[in-house]
């Protein structure tokens, strides 16, 4: 079968005693004409999935393909990128994968044959997604996928901040020629969904159906959707600041731009609370040196939506130079709050 196998679906589980079954079926019974497998890789749950899994594996061998973790990794930061891709395809000859949580499932018997057929037609395109709905309470709700321009082909720059194509609906090109240059991101630690998408779109455009083929379960125990809604910001905010150190140059403008467009729409005050609770100090460096940096680099698009005033710069380079001091000595938070919240409120003039 390895010789014949095309695509290798990767899945991911913790937990989900309630829903892998459901995953793993919308897996199994898709048509098409080429060989596919099955990773599940189950992060230590302590509830009944992995026998759930286990069964599927004994049931379906040469299809699923399960890895049981013994402690768990997205506890320890080691997600989807670092944790699974690179291992588990390291001695693989799939030229394609496809994605889906645990939690998720798919709902067209035919959705990996439209992708892959039009990925084998078109080598210049580096992946495929398509839309997905959300399943809320049991009954399936509102479209998941965010698709402003109405297209069906996405560059980097068109898709970083317009879009959000959920994970259940990917399949990407994974063939000889893609994959040192895509594990290279892979190796720089950064996490994420969108850090995956954007990696593979250095490498080319994206075709978007416009067709309902998965769904997203949002219940209280999923990764994403048991987090706050000022949290889920935070995390966006963190992310982008990471994007701006691991992607090209170029791209940074593009990047401070959507820095400032989350970060209108969390409080100063949330904001410092949220930085002290969940993150080092040395992130929170990182994170307030990037707020600064967004409003004084000469390519920031910010300088075109914010009003100039002087002494703006020196004003930044104070709170930076303050910041490490006492990040570094004094770590006192009621002056940490301070500046960060004067950074802030230069978005708001």
């Amino acid at each position: 079968m390895e010789e014949k196998l095309l695509v290798t679906i990767l899945c991911q589980t913790y937990n989900q005693e309630q829903f892998i079954s459901q995953a793993l079926d919308s897996f199994l019974m898709q048509e098409t004409d080429f060989d596919f497998d099955v990773i599940v890789r189950d992060d230590a749950s302590t509830d009944a999935t992995a026998k759930i899994v286990k069964g599927y594996a004994a049931k379906y061998p040469k299809i699923i393909k399960p890895i049981y973790e013994l402690e768990n990794q997205m506890s320890q930061g080691i997600g989807l990128l670092p944790g699974m891709l690179p291992r588990v395809m390291k001695d693989r000859k799939s030229r394609y994968i496809a994605l889906c949580d645990g939690d998720d499932y798919w709902t067209d018997p035919l959705k990996l044959q439209k992708q892959i057929s039009f990925l084998e037609e078109n080598p210049k395109f580096v992946g495929s997604a398509h839309a997905s709905r959300y399943l809320r309470d049991g009954k399936e709700a509102e479209l998941a996928s965010r698709n402003i321009h109405d297209k069906d082909i996405y560059t980097f720059e068109e898709y970083l901040g317009n879009c959000y194509f959920q994970t259940s609906s990917w399949v990407y090109r994974y063939d000889t020629d893609f994959r040192p240059l895509i594990e290279n991101f892979f190796y720089r630690k950064c996490g994420g969904d969108v850090y995956m998408t954007l990696a593979f779109m250095t490498l080319g455009p994206i075709k978007y159906f416009d067709e309902v083929m998965s769904v997203w379960r949002v219940h209280d125990k999923g990764e994403w959707s048991k987090n706050s809604a000022d949290h889920q910001i935070m995390e966006i905010l963190v992310a982008f600041v990471d994007y701006t150190y691991k992607f090209d140059e170029k791209y940074k403008p593009k990047f401070y731009e959507q820095l400032y467009f989350t970060i209108k729409n969390i409080s100063s005050e949330t904001f410092s609370k949220l930085v002290m609770e969940n993150y080092q100090s040395k992130d929170i460096q990182k994170i307030i040196t990037m707020l600064a940096t967004v409003i004084i680099d000469s390519n920031s698009p910010i300088n075109k939506i914010i009003e100039s005033r002087e002494g703006t710069i020196k004003e930044c380079n104070a709170y930076i130079k303050t910041l490490e001091q006492l990040l570094e000595l004094e770590k006192n938070k009621s002056i940490i709050d301070f500046l960060k919240s004067k950074i802030l409120s230069l978005f708001k003039r």
